[in-house]
C-alpha cells in the first residue's frame, strides 16, 4: 500500500505541474517556439501519467513483501527471479543476490515511472536522436519516433531489470541454448571480452531449422542486406520481393539480444536495443565462469 500511495502522490504532483504549464503557455501564445516546447513537455507528462497508472494497476496484484522490485506470479506464487530458468553454470555459481546485482548494474539515463528496472522508462529528451556507434540509428530517428514505432510511447517496460520486449510485441524470434554453459558454449574470448560471431552463427542456424528456411532468409529477416543479391538470383525476383518474401518488407534492422538467463537469445529492434544500457547474458556467463574457474 505504501508503494501505491507513493505512486499516487507522484501522479497528483505531475497533474498539478501539467495544469500550471498549460496555464503559462496559454498566456504566451504569441511565441511559437515556447508553445512547441510546452507541447513537448506536456506530451511527456501525459506519458508519465499513463505509465504511473499502469504501474499502480500492477502493484495492486503484486506481493508488497517482495524485495528488489520482484513481482509474484499469480499462478505459482513464486517471484520472477525464481521462475526464470538460468543456464546450469549460472545457477551453480551465482546466488540470487549476485544475479540481481549484475542485472541491475546498468540502466539508461532518463525518467522512470517507478523503481528502476521494474517500471517504465522514458528518455529525458523525446526529440533527441540517440546514437551509439555507426549502425545504431541508421535511419536517424528521434526517441519519439523510436518509441512510437515500437508501440511503447508511454514508456519502455522493464521486468527483473531487463527490457520486457515480450510485452510490447518486439520479440521477432527466439533461440534457447540448453547446454551446461548456455550461450557460453559459443562465446570466444577476445581482447578482454567475448566474440559473439560463433554464437550468432549458431542462432542463425537454429532459427533457419526452426522456420524451415535458409540462413540467408533469416539474415534478411534480421535486416542484413548482404544476402539479398544471392536470393534475387536464386528466386529470379526483385530486391523488394526478396525483403517481402523474407518477412521484412520495411527493411527493419534487428539485433540479437542475449538475455540475463544466459541461455536465451532473442531478435529485437536495433534502435531500441542499442540505446538502452544493460547487462545481459554475456556478462552473467562471464561472472559465473570466473567463479567456477
Amino acid at each position: 500500500m505504501r508503494k501505491i500511495r507513493y505512486s499516487y502522490m507522484k501522479l497528483k504532483t505531475l497533474t498539478i505541474i501539467f495544469s500550471l504549464l498549460f496555464t503559462m503557455t496559454s498566456c504566451e501564445s504569441d511565441s511559437l517556439l515556447k508553445a512547441e516546447d510546452a507541447i513537448g513537455k506536456a506530451e511527456k507528462m501525459i506519458q508519465l501519467v499513463e505509465a504511473f497508472i499502469d504501474d499502480a494497476k500492477s502493484i495492486v496484484s503484486a506481493d508488497s513483501t517482495q524485495e528488489k522490485g520482484m513481482r509474484t506470479d499469480e499462478k505459482t506464487g513464486q517471484t520472477n527471479d525464481t521462475i526464470m530458468k538460468y543456464s546450469p553454470i549460472i545457477e551453480r555459481n551465482l546466488t540470487a543476490d549476485e544475479r540481481h546485482a549484475i542485472t541491475y548494474a546498468m540502466f539508461p539515463q532518463g525518467n522512470w515511472s517507478g523503481e528502476k528496472g521494474e517500471s517504465r522508462y522514458l528518455p529525458y529528451d523525446f526529440n533527441a536522436m540517440p546514437r551509439r556507434g555507426l549502425y545504431s540509428n541508421m535511419r536517424n530517428l528521434t526517441w519519439r519516433e523510436i518509441l512510437k514505432e515500437n508501440r511503447c510511447e508511454s514508456g519502455v517496460p522493464y521486468k527483473n531489470g531487463e527490457v520486457d520486449y515480450e510485452t510490447i510485441g518486439c520479440v521477432f524470434a527466439k533461440v534457447v541454448f540448453e547446454g551446461d554453459k548456455g550461450i557460453g558454449e559459443f562465446l570466444r574470448p577476445k581482447n578482454g571480452s567475448y566474440d559473439r560471431q560463433f554464437l550468432h552463427e549458431a542462432a542463425y542456424d537454429r532459427l533457419a531449422k526452426q522456420k524451415g528456411v535458409s540462413i540467408d532468409e533469416v539474415k534478411v529477416y534480421k535486416g542484413d542486406s548482404e544476402p539479398v543479391e544471392r536470393l534475387m538470383e536464386r528466386w529470379n525476383c526483385t530486391e523488394q520481393d526478396v525483403w517481402k518474401r523474407c518477412g521484412n518488407p520495411n527493411k527493419r534492422i534487428r539485433v540479437f539480444h542475449e538475455c540475463a538467463d544466459g541461455r536465451t537469445v532473442i531478435l529485437v529492434p536495433r534502435e531500441l536495443h542499442d540505446h538502452l544500457s544493460h547487462c545481459g547474458g554475456v556478462e552473467m556467463y562471464d561472472r559465473a565462469l570466473e567463479k567456477e574457474s
